[in-house]
């Protein structure tokens, strides 16, 4: 199994993440392509839970990108809360401590 974030596309943050089959995948241009991201935001519908829980009005603006839970590619896992640097194509955790400093080499809250 494949996992993709969405993300909105007006602070770059991850809203949530979604599990798609590696056959999808395969058949949408493989892991880490445009078409299989392009192919995830034609088939995931939007999440109207969420929508109702976070009191949108309407669903936001939103992109997907691929995730590995192992970090394998795009530095960190891209969980619910992270941010997606596009500059630097990782996803930066969220960050639970006010003082802590962003590591831009371990890609880690310090």
């Amino acid at each position: 199994m494949a996992d993709f974030s969405e993300i909105r596309t007006d602070n770059n943050k991850v809203i949530r993440v979604v599990r798609i089959a590696d056959e999808d995948v395969a058949a949408n241009g493989g892991n880490l392509s445009v078409e299989a991201e392009t192919w995830v935001a034609n088939n995931i519908p939007n999440d109207s839970f969420l929508m109702e829980q976070q009191g949108w009005s309407e669903y936001p603006d939103t992109y997907w990108k691929q995730t590995a839970k192992d970090h394998s590619f795009r530095k960190q896992f891209g969980n619910k809360g992270s941010t997606y640097d596009s500059s630097n194509d990782g996803f930066i955790p969220r960050n639970i401590h006010e003082l802590s400093n962003f590591n831009t080499t371990t890609w880690e809250w310090e």
